[in-house]
């Protein structure tokens, strides 16, 4: 049963207020219609995340909700993501490209000295030839 208020009602997937006809605000109805799942049981997936980013535990900004990641294929929800790791996971095409990558950042860098001058690296010839 919606309730009105001041020609509005309340969205009955999410309970809160929209201005528009219908019964359910413009983002339940996206995850009706794109996503085929009941609002309450993506309500109830971000309740679990206690409204924080899924991977870096971060609330929402204050302008940008947090967007609802899902696989490309099959259109299943993971969970919600802030923008960042949101844009950051579409570098990434596969999921074997991003464990590469985690890889790459958990490897320890080369032993180089660096010359204060201009910034460069610069390697002694025995230290090339072993690379």
């Amino acid at each position: 049963m919606a309730y009105k208020k001041q020609g509005r009602s309340k969205c009955q997937g999410c309970s809160r207020w929209k201005d528009q006809n219908g019964l359910l605000c413009r983002r339940c109805a996206s995850l009706k219609t794109k996503f085929h799942v009941e609002p309450r049981d993506a309500h109830n997936l971000y309740r679990q995340q206690y409204g924080l980013c899924a991977i870096c535990r971060k609330p929402p900004s204050a302008t940008r909700a947090l967007a609802t990641d899902h696989d490309h294929t099959t259109h299943k929800i993971r969970g919600f993501l802030c923008t960042s790791c949101n844009m950051g996971l579409g570098y990434f095409p596969t999921l074997e490209l991003l464990q590469e990558a985690a890889k790459y950042l958990l490897t320890e860098p080369p032993e180089m000295r660096y010359i204060e001058k201009r910034g460069r690296i610069k390697l002694t010839d025995d230290e090339i030839q072993s690379v």
